[in-house]
């Protein structure tokens, strides 16, 4: 069953125009991206919000629950339009992972705050045949809007676990923890050995990682960088590692 909108001052357009985050839904951009979220059949659909002129181009209408189709001329109007093209979906948000359904080696992400730091980390990750990443409490929500769209939906192949005290989880699961600083003591990466138990850590953008879980962590490497460059983006390194250990550990079969 479809509802139409014709009229600007709709509650549902007020709505569409302030959606980042909601508590129970993950939020999906353009056809491409909402195709690759029914095809991965991981996440329930929900509500389908579609411009008239490009209903009938549509073709996974019926998997939804609710579909709301909106005049051309207002969804032009709306936030994000240019990303979207004229489709938007919601999905239900799973919960996640016990730490027992990850399959190593691990991702760990510590305080990391930037969805597109997020959403580019869980592209690369997901391509270079990594299934499971463990974030903190401090670490922004994957599942945001912005994370997504900028992670082209690999959150689809990803499984992610949360906790409140990493330094316990560490501890307690005996996790091989490798992280990257470009100081005294630290080796090259590209001669570390992990092994498909290990995990790497990344810290926060501003503030690298936190001092207690650098006294955990068994493994101290770095990225070698040309005189004067102190050490890249949160998302960079990480791809950097990601690829090396990808090569070692042969995740892409």
């Amino acid at each position: 069953m479809y509802s139409y909108i014709d009229d600007p001052n709709h509650e549902v357009i007020d709505f569409i125009q302030n959606l980042r985050e909601l508590e129970d839904e993950v939020i999906v951009d353009s056809e491409k991206l909402i195709n690759k979220f029914i095809a991965a059949n991981r996440f329930s659909p929900k509500s389908l919000f579609i411009k008239k002129s490009f209903l009938n181009k549509f073709s996974h209408e019926s998997s939804f629950k609710k579909v709301i189709v909106i005049d051309d001329d207002i969804f032009k109007g709306l936030s994000g339009y240019k990303f979207s093209k004229g489709v938007l979906a919601t999905f239900e948000k799973p919960t996640f992972s016990t730490f027992e359904e990850l399959e190593p080696p691990y991702i760990i992400l510590n305080g990391l705050s930037s969805p597109e730091n997020i959403g580019s980390i869980v592209r690369t990750i997901t391509g270079l045949g990594f299934k499971s990443l463990i974030i903190d409490g401090k670490t922004c929500s994957p599942y945001l809007r912005r994370c997504i769209r900028v992670s082209m939906g690999n959150i689809n192949f990803l499984n992610i676990h949360r906790t409140q005290n990493l330094k316990e989880l560490i501890l307690e699961k005996s996790i091989n923890v490798y992280y990257a600083a470009n100081e005294e003591g630290a080796y090259s990466v590209y001669d570390s050995k992990p092994s498909l138990d290990s995990a790497f850590m990344i810290g926060s953008e501003g503030h690298g990682i936190q001092r207690d879980l650098l006294d955990i962590a068994k493994e101290k490497v770095k990225i070698p960088v040309t005189t004067g460059v102190l050490h890249y983006n949160a998302s960079i390194a990480c791809a950097i590692i990601a690829s090396d250990w990808s090569r070692k550990l042969n995740l892409i079969r």
